[in-house]
């Protein structure tokens, strides 16, 4: 993943641009207290833990994005400052640091963007909490949750209060899913 130097509010920072990530973070010590928004954004850890941030408006100005974002802010992300996926953020395996100014786009770059959609992103607000009390309460997960209470079944597991649904061959532990409702990512 590309690293690269920046600016966060004009103090120098070290900069991850990082596609598996779908927000702006940014190291805590680093906001000015005047930049926090008094609101807080629940962000889901790479572990699958649910964190709560504070939430930042910051001006930063990187190869990958230059203007005012939301931030969540982190005491301690592995860089001071990692932008994910959000709107009008450069594409990391295309940008160079830093980023080149032209005032025209060639046939090979237009080439290279067509058919090409921004990425959305739905915004699904559910905490750990909110997860475990849909899945109990789905009427749909009746027979895997009782298949997961009957420790002789592998198809379905609890695992710290989550009902997961696991690949077997042989066996032999492939992957475990995290079960949910389709329609979750549509609730916002």
């Amino acid at each position: 993943m590309p690293v690269s130097d920046g600016l966060l509010e004009s103090q120098p920072v070290k900069v991850l641009r990082d596609s598996d990530c779908s927000t702006v973070v940014v190291r805590r010590s680093l906001v000015p207290e005047d930049k926090l928004t008094g609101q807080e954004e629940r962000c889901i850890l790479i572990d699958g833990t649910v964190r709560r941030t504070p939430v930042a408006e910051i001006f930063i100005d990187t190869p990958y994005y230059t203007g005012k974002t939301t931030a969540v802010c982190m005491k301690n992300p592995l860089y001071d400052l990692i932008i994910g996926n959000i709107t009008k953020a450069a594409d990391p395996s295309t940008t160079t640091s830093p980023l080149p100014a032209s005032a025209v786009q060639t046939r090979g770059q237009l080439k290279a963007t067509k058919g090409q959609s921004e990425l959305v992103t739905p915004i699904v607000d559910l905490g750990s909490e909110d997860v475990a009390s849909l899945q109990t309460e789905d009427p749909s997960f009746e027979k895997a949750m009782a298949a997961a209470k009957d420790r002789n079944d592998y198809q379905f597991q609890i695992q710290k209060g989550f009902l997961y649904q696991t690949s077997l061959t042989n066996k032999v532990k492939l992957s475990s899913s995290l079960l949910c409702r389709r329609h979750c990512a549509n609730e916002s």
